[in-house]
């Protein structure tokens, strides 16, 4: 017996039944049972029986990144640390994508820190399993202000979805919101598909930042940093 704290996943599998996501648990087992990178929540072990799933995972005490943009003031972080944070995001998603996995769910609320606030990419009921570097998924998921323009048209999406996805929340680390946010979100999505990011939207941000988001926000995805 150790003292090492966990947390442990409990996903009843009459709601996942209920909402046709048994796949999706059953793939976020399978990925995190053999993902090993330092910034991927680290699975310890998963079991089930009659009327649960569990997954027993490293314990990352520092929050979420959610709650942290929410205690800063401005909510939002210093450019120095937000690029700390996309450095230690881009190594996850380029692991992930190694091993043929789309994570498609980058937000604030998914991001833990461990004890010495580091991040640790969690939740992958959202992600895809055996995407290689040219393959497409024509699933429509994900958070509202962070889909990828190519997932809201229906031409299928593949790595650079991610991409997008970081470039989403780098800005939202940098501003205190996801590029092109509205309430309406008919208007939001036409937005996110046909209107440019403006020098406007990224007033306040270094040169450099605004290069990498330009990159990472490109529409289309042949032309997208990745």
């Amino acid at each position: 017996m150790t003292q090492e704290q966990v947390a442990i996943k409990i996903l009843r599998k009459a709601s996942l039944m209920e909402r046709n996501a048994v796949r999706y648990a059953k793939s976020e087992w399978r990925v995190l049972e053999q993902a090993s990178s330092p910034f991927v929540v680290q699975l310890h072990e998963g079991f089930t029986d009659s009327a649960h799933f569990y997954l027993v995972l490293e314990f990352c005490g520092g929050g979420d990144l959610a709650f942290h943009l929410d205690y800063e003031e401005s909510n939002r972080f210093s450019e120095e640390r937000t690029r700390f944070y996309s450095a230690e995001l881009l190594l996850a998603l380029e692991y992930l994508h190694s091993i043929e996995v789309i994570y498609r769910d980058l937000k604030p609320d998914n991001i833990l820190l461990d004890a010495k606030g580091h991040i640790r990419v969690a939740d992958f009921g959202l992600c895809k399993e055996g995407v290689d570097p040219t393959g497409r998924t024509y699933s429509f998921c994900g958070s509202p202000a962070s889909l990828s323009p190519e997932m809201l048209a229906g031409t299928g999406h593949g790595h650079g979805s991610d991409w997008y996805g970081l470039g989403v929340l780098t800005f939202e680390m940098l501003s205190g919101l996801p590029p092109f946010y509205c309430r309406d979100r008919t208007k939001m999505w036409s937005d996110m598909r046909h209107r440019p990011l403006s020098a406007a939207a990224m007033a306040g941000f270094s040169p450099v930042a605004a290069s990498f988001l330009g990159g990472l926000l490109q529409k289309e995805e042949d032309k997208r940093l990745g």
